[in-house]
């Protein structure tokens, strides 16, 4: 992919993520972050939420926004250099991060990026979480839990091409808890949150499923499909209703 097609993709995502921004927003006002705090923003994305979380630690707190994609991560750092305690850096928890061998961190936060990892990924990102925070300090992710109409699922598996669960690998109550525990985090939370947006028009709807890594939705292969999702999902005043279930993890480290 040419670097102009990634900047591209990166700026819709950056502009089309407002749903998932509201949803981390609300999550971290949920986490009492205290002034001062350290703070790593796992798969940052375009730094929005990152930017949202330095402001409540204040500028004696600090916060490392980290994402795989540099696109994404250069466009944070062009737009947010203003933010003087916040830092944008490419990585992961498998090819490393900075202070991720330390105990640093007071929280470690991701939003709308742990459903992606597989469930071998999601051992080394939980074992890399606890190692890197500080006594106390609280591991805290949400993320999309398995939806309870299936039309959502056969509508991305229609983009991809292949079943979603090759792709998205969705986050489960039991397993997690179990996960977290096993390395030794305790008050382990785990809630799913039913959750609904509207989009203002199927045309913002197909933007966004764009900029989520799909595909274009107008170009699906089973046309019947989308039909069938446009009847059942799209409002008379012309928005699109979109049911999905989020899961929010919690743990600290004693």
């Amino acid at each position: 992919m040419a670097s102009g097609e990634k900047q591209s993709n990166a700026s819709l995502y950056s502009t089309l993520s407002s749903v998932q921004y509201k949803a981390g927003c609300s999550f971290v006002e949920t986490l009492e972050l205290k002034l001062g705090d350290k703070v790593l923003d796992m798969g940052c994305g375009t730094g929005e939420l990152t930017t949202y979380i330095a402001k409540q630690v204040g500028e004696l707190g600090k916060v490392i926004g980290v994402d795989p994609d540099h696109a994404r991560v250069q466009l944070s750092q062009e737009n947010m250099k203003m933010v003087s305690n916040a830092s944008f850096h490419v990585g992961n928890s498998e090819s490393g991060f900075l202070n991720y061998y330390q105990a640093y961190f007071d929280l470690h936060y991701s939003n709308h990026v742990y459903h992606w990892l597989s469930n071998e990924e999601k051992a080394v990102y939980i074992k890399v979480a606890f190692q890197s925070l500080k006594p106390g300090g609280l591991i805290a992710v949400q993320c999309l839990a398995q939806p309870d109409d299936d039309i959502d699922n056969r509508l991305i598996e229609s983009a991809l091409g292949k079943s979603v669960s090759s792709k998205i690998h969705f986050a489960e109550g039991s397993s997690s808890k179990e996960l977290l525990r096993d390395v030794g985090f305790t008050e382990v939370d785990v809630r799913i949150i039913p959750s609904v947006t509207y989009y203002s028009s199927f045309k913002v709807y197909a933007e966004s499923f764009l900029a989520a890594g799909y595909t274009d939705i107008e170009e699906l292969p089973d046309k019947k499909l989308l039909e069938e999702f446009q009847l059942k999902s799209i409002e008379k005043d012309g928005r699109v209703k979109s049911k999905y279930n989020l899961i929010q993890i919690k743990g600290r480290k004693s």
